[in-house]
């Protein structure tokens, strides 16, 4: 019987789920409280009472459990010195209950006001604990919430013990704490298959309450227990393979996610690949002595360290940090601060960027001592893996699957929302328009924060594309700081487009380091036009538009340094010109007082009719916010089309 319970605690996915999750701290709930229980039964009140201290330090969650494993010792034991050591633990946990709360508030919101575990009942822990006694409709109302999935929680954890389990009520009080929290919560984490709660704060007890309801009825005789033992391993064996993530196949997983809610260890199993070899390779390289900030799964690799640090108290400077982007618990909240962005800070107040690579990325106050690792962010957007937008997939005879846009909104694709690490990037958008006019087609951009910030933008010319062949369209960014919620996009498609396709989306981490080469496409979204008119998209001025001043602006603000303005230009009637200067460019700041450069296009430059590309270089001595590029003094008879001005800071 003894093996039987054994193997039963072994083989229950509760316990799976659990190993499989990435590290919590309430691991260390099963070992102090089955250690307390353990000496509680052997009368060593010492030891009892040292691990049901322990277990009240684990976490705010485990002060109710070494509370009830106290009262379960006060009930049970007869003797006087032993309910009087019980008696006084019982009262420490309600001291650490008050303690807990206090502190909590001391580092941030109140206890229970946040992570969605009791919002029925009310919004902190004084106010849950009130409406408990005094209100039952709030408690029948957060106890009704998805009952059905919190019983089937509940015959899950009994199941593998459901002949035995009810021979010894006494011991059920073990198991109060989460039988509780798990009716009244409306956090699906608690009481959904999946999760490290029930596999590290129920299956001990629920097991435990099993062995001693076992002991009631183990005087039945042999063919009792092995009866006994036999239900026991054939219903843990069961659920096993119905539930556990180690068992599960990944396809069967996913089968059943869609119709029924599974947790993140179906889906975060452990990992040992490049990326769990590289991250070994980097805690390897942060010195021993130093001060680290670290996102909660890695966080147990640095834990022996005095000043390591899941949540950076007020005025401590620590010397590095490390994060996981690619983890769901970098954005965990400790306190009332998410972990990420106190790491964001840290990066925006001068930390270096150490090491990058598979999502892992290691900051620091100096990285003098610590090998450059980088390794690039690399991943490509095909018809397989592109989900957002308005198109159908169709068949390429050179690429195979690519998309074709719809027409049924102007935006073509957009998405994906990934999270990219610090550096500088260029993407890389493989386009085909099968039906081309000279003007305005679409704009491929790199944008954040749902569209509000543009990191990189540029607009596409029927006049720059050849009919029915793909073309490369390359767009280059920089970041300081992780960037969240990012989209490649192909928007904004003009009205006289026709079969519009996409291939793929290429995007490419160039540098760990934000550089300080720039590309900005300047067209009529930017630019303030005075002498002529927005005409599909393209800036025209015509014969009859006064040409002193045909567009100016857009007011950037630019550092000093040596840049380059590239113009995509076309001239009609310059064979009746008198003059040998038809038109003049030049970049202003100080609302135009102060030149900077002027460029004279001239009539011997210019192809009638033809795009053509004017170059003028000119230099910031320092910093400017006010930046203009304006087309000016147009020769009198002369029509003047502008696509875009291409901005690009040299070297």
């Amino acid at each position: 019987a003894a093996l039987t319970f054994l193997m039963s605690y072994l083989l229950n996915p509760h316990i799976h789920s659990a190993l499989m999750f990435p590290f919590h701290i309430e691991v260390f709930v099963p070992l102090f409280s089955i250690a307390a229980l353990y000496y509680l039964h052997r009368g060593n009140m010492k030891k009892f009472a040292i691990f049901n201290a322990l277990l009240a330090q684990v976490i705010d969650f485990a002060i109710l459990i070494a509370g009830a494993i106290a009262l379960y010792a006060f009930i049970n034991r007869k003797g006087l010195r032993e309910r009087i050591v019980s008696g006084l633990l019982l009262a420490y946990s309600v001291t650490m209950i008050y303690v807990a709360a206090t502190v909590i508030e001391m580092f941030g919101p109140p206890a229970l006001s946040g992570g969605g575990l009791f919002p029925i009942l009310g919004s902190n822990w004084r106010e849950i604990l009130v409406n408990l006694i005094t209100r039952w409709d709030l408690v029948l109302k957060a106890i009704s919430y998805d009952l059905l999935l919190k019983v089937a929680n509940l015959f899950i954890l009994i199941a593998p013990y459901i002949a035995v389990i009810f021979n010894d009520l006494c011991s059920w009080m073990l198991f109060l704490p989460y039988f509780a929290v798990s009716f009244l919560t409306q956090r699906t984490s608690i009481y959904l298959p999946g999760w490290h709660i029930q596999g590290l704060l129920a299956v001990p007890f629920v097991v435990y309450i099993g062995i001693m309801g076992f002991r009631k009825v183990i005087n039945k005789g042999v063919d009792y227990v092995k009866r006994g033992s036999a239900i026991i391993a054939l219903i843990s064996l069961v659920m096993m393979f119905l539930l556990s993530p180690a068992v599960m196949h990944e396809d069967f997983v996913y089968t059943i996610h869609m119709n029924t809610p599974l947790g993140a260890s179906h889906f975060s199993k452990p990992e040992f690949n490049e990326k769990v070899e590289f991250l070994h390779k980097v805690l390897k390289y942060i010195p021993p002595d130093a001060s680290i900030f670290a996102q909660n799964h890695i966080f147990p690799h640095v834990a022996n360290r005095i000043r390591a640090y899941v949540w950076v108290p007020p005025n401590e400077i620590v010397d590095f940090a490390i994060a996981d982007l690619t983890q769901h618990d970098y954005y965990t909240k400790h306190g009332d601060v998410p972990f990420n962005k106190q790491f964001e800070e840290l990066l925006i107040k001068g930390y270096e960027v150490c090491v990058c690579g598979y999502g892992v990325i290691l900051i620091g106050r100096s990285c003098t001592n610590i090998p450059k690792l980088f390794v690039p962010f690399k991943t490509i957007y095909t018809a397989n893996n592109i989900t957002a937008g308005f198109f159908e997939i169709v068949q390429d005879p050179e690429i195979g699957k690519v998309l074709r846009y719809t027409k049924r909104d102007a935006t073509f694709v957009f998405g994906p929302y990934t999270t990219l690490p610090p550096g500088t990037y260029k993407v890389t958008f493989w386009v085909k328009v099968l039906s081309v006019n000279e003007g305005y087609l679409a704009t491929v951009d790199v944008v954040t924060d749902l569209g509000k910030t543009v990191l990189a933008s540029r607009s596409l010319y029927g006049f720059e594309i050849q009919r029915d062949e793909w073309i490369k369209v390359e767009l280059t960014f920089s970041t300081k700081t992780v960037l969240h919620q990012v989209e490649f996009r192909v928007v904004d498609v003009s009205d006289n487009v026709e079969d519009m396709y996409l291939a793929r989306i290429e995007v490419e981490q160039l540098d760990l380091r934000e550089a300080d080469i720039r590309v900005l496409y300047l067209t009529h979204r930017d630019l303030i036009v005075k002498g002529g008119a927005v005409v599909n998209g393209i800036i025209l001025h015509k014969v009859e538009d006064p040409g002193d001043v045909v567009w100016y602006g857009p007011y950037l603000p630019l550092s000093g340094g040596n840049y380059t303005a590239v113009l995509a230009l076309k001239f009609r009637n310059i064979a009746n010109v008198s003059t040998d200067v038809v038109m003049r460019i030049d970049v202003v700041v100080e609302r135009g007082t102060k030149r900077l450069a002027i460029f004279d296009i001239t009539r011997d430059s210019i192809d009638e009719g033809v795009w053509m590309y004017i170059t003028l270089r000119f230099a910031l001595d320092r910093s400017y916010y006010d930046i203009e590029i304006r087309g000016l003094d147009v020769a009198e008879g002369v029509e003047v089309s502008l696509a875009y001005i291409k901005l690009v800071r040299d070297g």
